[in-house]
């Protein structure tokens, strides 16, 4: 921490015996290191605030690479949501976030009853997703177990948001 301090990124103050540091925003990288931040670990955060308000959201979740902590900072993120909602207005509602981290958003939309019949039809595609590793941003784990069965116990419990600070 002195050395981040000494450098000019961290500033401190002193309160009581105890040093609490801040990045100081003033510093000549700081920029520039929050935007690769933000590009790399910042995901989940981002996209939950992007998704919160989106009317007709049942579930939404982080798949792939991205969840099982395999990305690199030009990995596309895969993105789950389970509702109804028209397509455009996701899209839209994915703009910002896609500027803000640099990186392309590649959603899948489905309203519940396709993912039920896909799931009984043991559709390949949705069945490995819900199977790998995934980050919930919108609805509960348990519900999105429920609607999946037992096949996503482990996977839903992947990288949680602390884990991809």
């Amino acid at each position: 921490m002195k050395n981040l301090e000494s450098i000019g990124l961290l500033v401190s103050r002193k309160r009581g015996n105890l040093k609490y540091y801040l990045l100081d925003r003033k510093f000549p990288l700081y920029e520039e290191l929050r935007s690769i931040i933000l590009k790399t670990k910042g995901v989940a955060g981002v996209l939950r605030n992007a998704l919160s308000g989106l009317k007709g959201a049942e579930f939404a979740f982080i798949y792939g690479s991205v969840a099982a902590g395999q990305e690199t900072a030009r990995s596309d993120i895969d993105l789950m949501v389970i509702g109804k909602l028209p397509l455009e207005r996701l899209i839209k509602a994915l703009k910002e976030p896609e500027k803000i981290l640099g990186r392309e958003i590649s959603p899948s939309l489905y309203d519940r009853q396709e993912i039920e019949k896909r799931l009984r039809e043991k559709e390949a595609f949705i069945s490995r997703v819900m199977q790998e590793p995934k980050i919930v941003l919108v609805g509960e784990p348990d519900g999105l177990r429920e609607l999946a069965g037992k096949r996503i116990d482990k996977a839903v419990q992947g990288r949680t948001e602390a884990d991809i600070r």
